[in-house]
């Protein structure tokens, strides 16, 4: 009888504390997933992105970048610059630039650390160019390109911050050209392999 006894007792008390133990490893997987879902929170709180970007089919310049709903996020980049100046005296000669493009990205997968993503994108591009020499007058070159890509592209995150990412696909451009230097307007397009890179500061 009190072999049986010590038997139930030990049974009981193993029981328990396997119980407990059961308890114990929910409530570290609980935690877990907590600690996660928290880590998860603050990354989607950093849905704005500012830096420079430098791409064959979006342009390049200052860039921003918003995302729309972990899955989906849209680019805008644009600058404008210019230049002009007096030359021997008389000369001159002055130019403007101005880019404007954007791109709509769509995520494959996103890591702690990287992100794998698709995009379809353009750009618009306008150059203007004065001269005014004494031997042959002022004369205007007006060169514009409107440019189309699809895309991949690969994100990295060095610090929860900072954010660098390399892109790669077809792109399809078409130019026109005109001036007073010529009697009709000039258009040519290309169709090729495009590359660009940006950095940014996510907040």
């Amino acid at each position: 009888m009190k072999m049986f006894c010590m038997v139930a007792l030990l049974l009981v008390l193993n029981g328990s504390a396997f119980s407990a133990q059961a308890q114990e490893n929910k409530d570290k997987s609980e935690k877990s997933s907590a600690e996660n879902q928290k880590t998860d929170a603050g990354k989607q709180i950093l849905r704005n992105k500012l830096g420079f970007a430098a791409s064959m089919i979006s342009g390049y310049g200052l860039s921003y970048a918003y995302n729309l709903d972990n899955l989906h996020e849209i680019e805008l980049t644009g600058s404008v610059f210019g230049e002009g100046g007096n030359e021997n005296g008389n000369d001159t000669r002055s130019y403007v630039v101005a880019t404007l493009g954007g791109e709509f990205q769509r995520n494959f997968h996103v890591g702690r650390s990287s992100r794998f993503y698709g995009l379809i994108g353009g750009s618009y591009w306008s150059d203007r160019t004065t001269y005014n020499y004494s031997y042959q007058g002022p004369t205007n070159s007006n060169e514009d390109a409107i440019t189309i890509g699809l895309a991949i592209g690969l994100e990295f995150t060095f610090s929860s911050r900072l954010l660098l990412n390399c892109e790669g696909g077809y792109l399809y451009r078409y130019t026109t050209k005109t001036g007073s230097f010529q009697n009709s307007t000039n258009s040519s397009y290309s169709l090729g392999f495009g590359v660009g890179c940006g950095i940014y500061y996510a907040f």
